[in-house]
């Protein structure tokens, strides 16, 4: 009898009912919708100014009758303003990888990104379809991760990543070793590429290219 009565409890939906009576449902509200979209479009329109503005040489070229040339006042403005964006693409990187639920520490998430800015910037004035591709692929990616899977640190994890940056000793020779790379890659192409190589292309052509050509349409032309 006993075994007949337990039976029939086990066998009551009656509990099942009032737990799923219980539970909370779920629902999707607006302003939820409304704050993945102006993120994803926030971080896509930022991804997308910082690796246009990488994946190309930062000396403005002039058309001159002798070939493409860099005025001293473009020379001047890109002497300025190169520390600085390579500061801005540094910290972008950083600040990415620092976000997303990654296993780098504090070290990788300060080499890591400088060396994603100083491949970007040699590929740039070697081949741009390829910087291209570095300097999109690593930012859209992890956004992509960050939106899709919600691989998010928590806020204690980051505060303490952040203390942890202040730590951290960057020496000045690395600092100037991640600026320097950009001036002496742009010498080399200016100098070795646009005056020598392409001077020595068009006299073998018979007239002047006073159009710069870089390292992209050079390789699709070819």
């Amino acid at each position: 009898m006993g075994t007949t009565v337990g039976a029939a409890a086990a066998l009551d939906p009656t509990p099942l009912k009032a737990t799923a009576r219980a539970v909370t449902p779920l629902s999707v509200s607006i302003e939820e919708i409304l704050f993945w979209t102006i993120v994803i479009i926030l971080s896509a329109v930022l991804a997308y100014i910082v690796y246009r503005a990488m994946e190309r040489p930062r000396l403005r070229l002039t058309p001159t009758p002798d070939g493409p040339r860099a005025m001293r006042r473009d020379v001047i403005l890109y002497a300025i303003t190169i520390p600085l964006l390579i500061f801005a693409w540094w910290n972008f990187f950083s600040a990415i990888l620092i976000v997303a639920d990654t296993n780098l520490e504090i070290v990788a998430l300060t080499t890591v990104p400088a060396g994603i800015v100083l491949a970007a910037r040699v590929l740039a004035h070697v081949d741009q379809r390829i910087a291209h591709e570095i300097a999109k692929a690593v930012p859209l990616t992890i956004i992509t991760l960050i939106v899709v899977t919600g691989s998010l640190r928590g806020e204690e994890n980051i505060v303490r990543l952040l203390d942890e940056a202040g730590q951290v000793d960057i020496s000045w020779g690395a600092l100037l070793f991640v600026l320097l790379t950009d001036y002496v890659i742009t010498a080399i192409w200016y100098w070795g590429y646009i005056r020598w190589w392409q001077s020595r292309r068009a006299a073998r052509l018979g007239s002047p290219d006073t159009s710069p050509e870089t390292p992209e349409s050079a390789s699709a032309t070819a």
